[in-house]
């Protein structure tokens, strides 16, 4: 299990991040529907994550896998995928390529809340200095480690349920 665990976090990063730039590039961050971003950030983690545990089931574990097993294997590839999507956005800000377009979506999502809700002067002091915050060395590299660990550890946990083929306790009583 630990020899295909890395290739499934880096796939799930890898789509994390491609999708991450279609989101920015299609200006989904800036549609006022509640709970859109973390519907779609929970279906890019979870979609990969579920097919990496169902491969792991079927060619480590011989197609019978108990809740530990399910939740190990996802707990696994929930901190490496978290692990590549912080090396890969880190890379990526190194060579200058996705972080300007994060930067300036974020600055438009701060423009447009500031038009659209009128906040008081210390809230835009307050917008201002995140907006001048997210421009800091390795800033959503850190947020988006946070984000995928997160969500792919919850994800994990209620997808091994889904993924496990054997009961946990009956098989221990034997």
């Amino acid at each position: 299990m630990i020899k295909k665990a890395p290739i499934i976090s880096l796939l799930c990063a890898i789509i994390y991040v491609i999708l991450l730039k279609i989101i920015v590039v299609s200006g989904m961050t800036r549609i006022q529907i509640p709970m859109l971003s973390t519907l779609v950030s929970v279906s890019i983690i979870a979609v990969p994550l579920y097919i990496g545990l169902l491969y792991i089931r079927k060619k480590s574990y011989n197609n019978s896998m108990n809740f530990g097993q399910a939740f190990y294997s996802g707990i696994i590839i929930s901190i490496l995928s978290a692990c590549f999507v912080f090396g890969i956005l880190a890379l990526l800000e190194i060579n200058n390529v996705l972080i300007p377009d994060l930067i300036a979506d974020n600055k438009l999502s701060a423009a447009a809340y500031i038009k659209n809700f009128h906040p008081t002067p210390e809230e835009i002091k307050e917008i201002n200095n995140n907006t001048t915050n997210s421009t800091l060395p390795y800033a959503f590299a850190k947020v988006h480690f946070a984000i995928v660990l997160l969500i792919s550890g919850f994800s994990s946990t209620i997808l091994s349920i889904f993924v496990r083929n054997k009961d946990t306790f009956t098989e221990i009583n034997k």
